[in-house]
């Protein structure tokens, strides 16, 4: 996760702010879904948000909604 977040930061400017977002979003979701399903725990909406919010929070960007966490888990 944490190195293509990286290669995300390089293009921040060039893709725009709200792709940027919704990217990296992305990312954070599948990485946490992923690494739920390999330790064979449940893991709900709304905690999953929390974190993806968070790890927004930490690069600047505005929040998802819980919609946009719907559609990965």
């Amino acid at each position: 996760m944490g190195e293509k977040l990286f290669y995300l930061k390089q293009i921040r400017e060039d893709i725009g702010e709200e792709q940027f977002r919704f990217a990296a979003a992305a990312i954070v979701a599948n990485h946490f879904t992923d690494l739920m399903k390999c330790k064979d725990k449940k893991l709900d909406r709304m905690k999953l948000l929390d974190r993806v919010n968070l790890t927004l929070c930490d690069m600047s960007c505005s929040e998802v909604s819980y919609g946009f966490v719907r559609s990965y888990y």
